[in-house]
C-alpha cells in the first residue's frame, strides 16, 4: 500500500495537504508548522516531507490499536488522529473530509475510512509506505 501526502497549504498555525491511497485522493490532512529541516518546537513542528514505514500498533496514549509511522528523525510516537485544529495533534498527523483554513472537518469519518484501509493491508502483510512531499500551490 502506498500513502501520499501532498503538502499545499503552509500558514503560521498549520500543514495542510491531500491524503491519496494507492494513487486515488480519499481526503485531507492536518499537521503541524512545517519549518525549516533540524528545527523542532516539541508539539509544534510537523514530521520532515520524507519517505516512512507505517505499522498497526498499540497506542498507549489512546488506549487501542491505530497506524504508527515508524522511525520519524526527532519524533516518536508520530500517528494518524482524529483532530480538527493543529493545536489537538502534538506532530501526529489528522485527517478529515473537510478543508478549511486551519481547519478539518468531518475527521473521525475520514479517520475510520483510511484505517480501514491501512487495517485490511496490515493484516495482508502487505507493507505500507508513506510518502510525504511539499508541493506548495
Amino acid at each position: 500500500m502506498l500513502i501520499e501526502i501532498k503538502r499545499h497549504w503552509f500558514t503560521i498555525r498549520s500543514t495542510i495537504g491531500v491524503l491519496g491511497i494507492n494513487g486515488t485522493y480519499t481526503c485531507f490532512t492536518l499537521e503541524d508548522v512545517a519549518r525549516a529541516e533540524g528545527i523542532k518546537i516539541n508539539g509544534e513542528t510537523c514530521i520532515q516531507a520524507g519517505t516512512y514505514k507505517v505499522i498497526m500498533d498499540y497506542s498507549n496514549r489512546h488506549k487501542k490499536i491505530m497506524p504508527h509511522i515508524l522511525d520519524v528523525p526527532k519524533f516518536e510516537g508520530i500517528r494518524f488522529d482524529i483532530a480538527n485544529k493543529s493545536e489537538e495533534i502534538l506532530g501526529c498527523i489528522a485527517i478529515g473530509f473537510e478543508r478549511f483554513y486551519d481547519i478539518l472537518g468531518s475527521s473521525s469519518a475520514a479517520y475510520e475510512c483510511v484505517v480501514k484501509q491501512i487495517n485490511e493491508a496490515f493484516i495482508r502483510n502487505e507493507p505500507i509506505e508513506l510518502v510525504i512531499t511539499n508541493e506548495q500551490l
